[in-house]
């Protein structure tokens, strides 16, 4: 979605200057909104509706005509993560798309040749995360003057500045702190031992996340975000949780609901360990994608900390619904979206990945293949497409029939 109007913009100088030009400086009314443009173009304002800023553009010296719009998009976490949702997603009615890519330098960026009325024209899109705010600029041109205009478009997005509420915004009357980088937003009667237990599992679980994917990331602009209240009914009066389980994700807040830890409750520890995984993917690929590894990786941090033990060891429960689930990993990733099969999902993303770190070889080296891609550039699709799906799929099917049925042991809960 593109949502928020900051209102009308107005040119206040043309004052900055560039290695190389000078710039003009657009601010917004209400002064939250900056972004410079070189000082050559004209530039001329329109009414923003759904975007924070919206101008078109010549530039005198070559007659090329441009429209740059600045939107605000809720639920956008990752820069990266975002340009690709986009390249998979954006469908423009009455318009024949020619080429979707992304590029990742000098920032993360969409651009779009499409067909209209029998002109082809380019549309790009390049992704910032200001405070937890997804923003995007969007420029529109002609094809044949992209090229001249590109440099100057991505240099202007990297300008852009953006004084926005923090989102999503802090729950009424909770106080905020950061802890190892985490920011806590914390209900008044929380007692202090009560945040010291969880931020200790917290960083458990942190520990092992970060020997399969690396350092979670921590940045000013996006930080993970752990809501923490007394009990479930403080947590049902925020808009955005439901309050039904001890711990539950916002995956398009970026967040976590908590409450209090009760040490002897192993199941309780499980749903926490679960969220905290939510939490981690989140941060490290900027979005739910790819979702099968984010459901079946957060199933299995589940079992190990109800366990206490790592993968072939699980509860019996979760032993057993995970052998021979006899769908192939094609067919799996076909389920995306569909919300009525998501614990049968959930199970066989699982039983996908439990395979793919402790099956044969070859298993293993795809997801090794597949992770390293991931990490690289961020593109899930064409690392899966490269690495898993290039395998005979009901080879791998069977493989991992065979691994869940004989491999797969059971263990008790740890109290």
């Amino acid at each position: 979605m593109r949502l928020g109007v900051l209102g009308s913009l107005l040119l206040v100088a043309a004052v900055a200057t560039a290695e190389d030009a000078p710039l003009q400086t657009w601010d917004g009314a209400d002064g939250q909104v900056h972004l410079e443009l070189p000082a050559g173009w004209d530039v001329r304002l329109g009414v923003p509706r759904d975007s924070l800023m919206t101008m078109s553009i010549l530039v005198p010296e070559s007659g090329a005509e441009a429209a740059l719009t600045v939107y605000r998009l809720p639920g956008m976490l990752g820069a990266r993560s975002q340009a690709y949702y986009e390249r998979a997603e954006r469908k423009v009615e009455g318009e024949t798309t020619l080429s979707s890519k992304v590029a990742l330098d000098p920032l993360p960026h969409l651009v779009e040749r499409y067909r209209d009325e029998e002109k082809v024209r380019v549309r790009a899109f390049a992704y910032r995360v200001i405070r937890h705010n997804g923003v995007s600029v969007s420029l529109g041109c002609d094809e044949e003057h992209w090229p001249e205009l590109r440099s100057a478009f991505l240099a202007a997005a990297r300008t852009l500045k953006a004084d926005l509420p923090q989102w999503p915004p802090r729950p009424p009357g909770y106080r905020e702190e950061i802890r190892d980088g985490y920011l806590y937003q914390i209900h008044p009667h929380t007692k202090p031992g009560q945040i010291r237990t969880f931020h200790r599992l917290l960083l458990k679980r942190e520990k092992r996340y970060a020997q399969k994917w690396g350092p979670v990331p921590k940045t000013a602009d996006r930080r993970p975000i752990i809501v923490f209240s007394p009990s479930r009914s403080d947590t049902r009066r925020i808009k955005g949780a439901t309050g039904k389980l001890d711990y539950e994700s916002d995956l398009l807040g970026g967040r976590i609901f908590a409450v209090p830890l009760d040490r002897g409750d192993p199941a309780q520890r499980g749903l926490a360990a679960a969220a905290m995984a939510d939490l981690f993917h989140l941060q490290v690929h900027g979005s739910r994608n790819p979702l099968w590894l984010l459901a079946g990786e957060r199933t299995l941090a589940l079992s190990e900390a109800y366990t206490g033990k790592k993968i072939p060891y699980l509860p019996r429960r979760t032993r057993d619904a995970l052998q021979r689930p006899g769908v192939t990993f094609r067919e799996l990733l076909s389920w995306e979206g569909d919300t009525d099969r998501w614990e049968e999902y959930a199970r066989i993303s699982a039983a996908y990945v439990a395979l793919f770190r402790g099956g044969p070889r070859r298993c293993r080296k795809a997801f090794a293949g597949f992770r390293a891609e991931l990490l690289e550039n961020g593109d899930w699709e064409a690392a899966a497409t490269k690495h898993i799906l290039a395998l005979d799929q009901d080879e791998l099917v069977r493989e991992l029939d065979r691994y869940t049925s004989r491999n797969l042991k059971v263990a008790k809960s740890r109290r």
